[in-house]
């Protein structure tokens, strides 16, 4: 959930191996638009080739639809105080259960997982 108001940044690595929609965003990534409009203005939404290091404004909560190697590596680099997080997106998980709604449910959420960073 993303706090209205907050003084963090907070970014979503998308994947890049989709068909893209007109606002130049993956397929996948739309149903994840949907469900945070009301925050829209807090988050944004990148995809793996238009990252750069230098566009995260610290505090921030970087999470990737898919992991990304290489976009990893450069944020450990520049922030090597960053905390990495994994969650599970496991159908077993009380969190993903309480919410029915969430685009999660998949056939593939008993394996995925979601990494986050947050620089500070």
């Amino acid at each position: 959930t993303i706090p209205q108001n907050s003084q963090t940044h907070f970014y979503l690595i998308t994947n890049s191996d989709a068909y893209h929609t007109d606002d130049n965003l993956p397929v996948m990534v739309e149903p994840i638009r949907f469900y945070t409009w009301e925050v829209r203005n807090q988050l944004k939404f990148i995809v793996p080739e238009d990252f750069q290091v230098a566009m995260i404004q610290k505090p921030a909560i970087i999470a990737f639809v898919q992991k990304d190697q290489d976009i990893t590596e450069q944020i450990k680099k520049t922030y090597p105080q960053a905390k990495e997080m994994t969650v599970s997106l496991d159908e077993n998980n009380p969190a993903i259960l309480a919410s029915p709604e969430s685009f999660l449910h998949s056939p593939y959420a008993p394996e995925a997982s979601l990494e986050i960073w947050e620089v500070k």
